[in-house]
């Protein structure tokens, strides 16, 4: 299983390559003479782009947010053990 870091990473990588297509497909459309097909096919693909990335962002959000809830889990892990250190070993 992937750490929450790895996964965050790869999300970020994901919307960093559809942006770039998104980019590429929009000068397209702005730059060139397309046919009808053409433009409809480069929209369809545009729209689909941007939803997989609306998904993305929505998944990469999550993620953070557990990425949060392990950290605070951890800082009071530490802290119990810290207690329980300072409790029954020093004197």
């Amino acid at each position: 299983m992937p750490s929450i870091i790895a996964e965050i990473e790869v999300a970020e990588q994901e919307i960093q390559l559809c942006e770039k297509k998104l980019d590429r497909i929009e000068t397209r459309l702005r730059v060139s003479e397309l046919t009808d097909d053409e433009i409809k096919m480069l929209q369809l693909e545009e729209r689909t782009l941007k939803k997989k990335v609306q998904s993305k962002r929505d998944s990469l959000s999550t993620l953070r947010k557990e990425n949060g809830k392990t950290t605070f889990l951890s800082f009071v892990m530490l802290g119990i053990i810290c207690l329980i250190y300072y409790v029954f070993w020093t004197p």
